[in-house]
């Protein structure tokens, strides 16, 4: 009886065993698969907060709202071009007006993408002079590092730059070409140009 007990010992020994590797092996590729998994979670949340960091970074405000410019300065384009769409450009009668914005607003629009003539006058002041006034509204706002890309501008068309300068609000420039002398001011955060003109000779007359 003994002799044939001992095979059934064994057996039932080698099944308890096999039980217990698999047991064994499930739970070792429970752990690596929990492991896995974790890992690929983690990545996934690195991923979303570095993501999340740069949405901050370039919307200051999380919120869509303005960015800021070189100079600090807090600008919305849109809504810049929004209200530049409903300007009227005005339409010149006086001849040497025309010739001047055909001269010069090509060179504006090289700077600040588009400009329309907003108000002129044919004897500035009313001073009887001959000096005429010219203002254009460009299409976006005019910021302090514009200076020398207008200087840069105007010498390529053709104009002598005799003087400019700069301050906190705004900037100025004296430009001649052809004997016609141009008196150019704008404020900084601000889309109006203005233009003074004065021929050579009315400029002679008004000294004497």
């Amino acid at each position: 009886m003994a002799q044939n007990q001992a095979p059934q010992t064994t057996s039932s020994g080698s099944s308890k065993n096999t039980i217990i590797l698999v047991v064994v092996i499930v739970i070792v590729v429970c752990v690596i698969g929990a492991g896995v998994g974790g890992y690929l979670i983690l990545k996934k949340l690195k991923t979303a907060a570095k993501n999340k960091i740069q949405q901050t970074i370039t919307s200051p405000s999380g919120m869509g709202g303005a960015l800021e410019n070189d100079n600090g300065d807090a600008q919305n384009v849109d809504q810049a071009a929004e209200d530049f769409k409903k300007v009227e450009d005005l339409e010149l009668s006086d001849n040497s007006l025309k010739a001047l914005d055909t001269d010069l607003r090509p060179v504006l629009q090289s700077v600040f993408g588009e400009a329309k003539i907003t108000n002129y006058e044919t004897d500035y002041l009313a001073l009887g002079t001959g000096q005429q006034f010219l203002e254009y509204t460009v299409s976006r706002n005019i910021v302090s590092k514009d200076l020398n890309t207008l200087l840069g501008a105007l010498k390529q068309a053709g104009y002598t730059v005799g003087s400019s300068s700069q301050d906190k609000d705004g900037s100025s420039i004296v430009a001649e070409k052809a004997g016609l002398t141009l008196d150019i001011t704008y404020w900084h955060d601000d889309s109006t140009i203005r233009v003074v003109s004065t021929s050579a000779a009315e400029g002679t007359n008004t000294e004497e």
